[in-house]
């Protein structure tokens, strides 16, 4: 496996040959392609404890970007958040089961 510079990468100094990993997929119509920067990736490669530094790990990471823009098509509408870590709530659904451990 050949291990690629991001910065050249991004930058498109090295190009994979034509249909292998890391070489550029069609976009479909109504798509959006986003732009991953270096400091994106050096950010993202921190977080997640992954190395994008060659084509199997930036492939990976075009992956998951493509699979959570899928979100992005999801109609939510009038449809309310289940849980929000802004909300102040003091009520306790009434769907939950509490547990109690035996001494």
């Amino acid at each position: 496996m050949r291990v690629l510079s991001v910065s050249r990468w991004l930058r498109g100094a090295v190009r994979a040959p034509s249909g292998g990993p890391g070489s550029p997929q069609v976009p479909q119509p109504g798509r959006r392609e986003r732009e991953v920067t270096v400091d994106v990736l050096d950010h993202l490669e921190h977080l997640a404890l992954v190395d994008f530094r060659d084509s199997e790990g930036v492939e990976r990471l075009q992956k998951a970007i493509q699979f959570a823009d899928q979100l992005h098509e999801v109609n939510t509408d009038g449809v309310e958040p289940m849980d929000s870590v802004l909300e102040d709530s003091t009520e306790t659904p009434s769907s939950l089961v509490y547990l109690t451990l035996r001494e």
